[in-house]
């Protein structure tokens, strides 16, 4: 009997393990060569990513991709596996929720942190 019950225990904590999944928050903005990107405002990462079928917006209304624009704030849920790469690929998101639309500000803060980096070297 104890088995059972501690079968079950580990059974229900992997369970609840998974149902806990904290979306990510990242600001999307169009870098100067005109490409997508995301940064997830709590780590400064800079990173690309597909787009899900599950995009909306804050009260639950189905979006596409060609509403998103330079700025939105998007809550970000997915598998959490990040490639290492530079910028970093996101693969594995899964739904998009906008939390915020527009902020021009984030966007221009990280659209400059990334064509600093992208400059290309010059070869004397």
């Amino acid at each position: 009997m104890k088995k059972w019950i501690m079968m079950l225990a580990v059974l229900v904590t992997f369970c609840l393990a998974g149902c806990g999944e904290k979306p990510m928050t990242a600001v999307y903005f169009q870098a100067d060569d005109g490409s997508w990107y995301f940064a997830d405002l709590d780590t400064d990462t800079i990173f690309s990513g597909t787009i899900p079928d599950k995009l909306t917006d804050g009260n639950g209304k189905k979006m596409t991709e060609a509403d998103m624009q330079d700025g939105d704030v998007y809550l970000i849920y997915g598998d959490g596996i990040m490639l290492e790469s530079f910028p970093g690929q996101y693969p594995g998101i899964t739904k998009l929720v906008r939390k915020e639309q527009g902020n021009q500000e984030k966007a221009d803060q990280y659209r400059q942190q990334l064509s600093s980096v992208m400059r290309p070297v010059a070869i004397e």
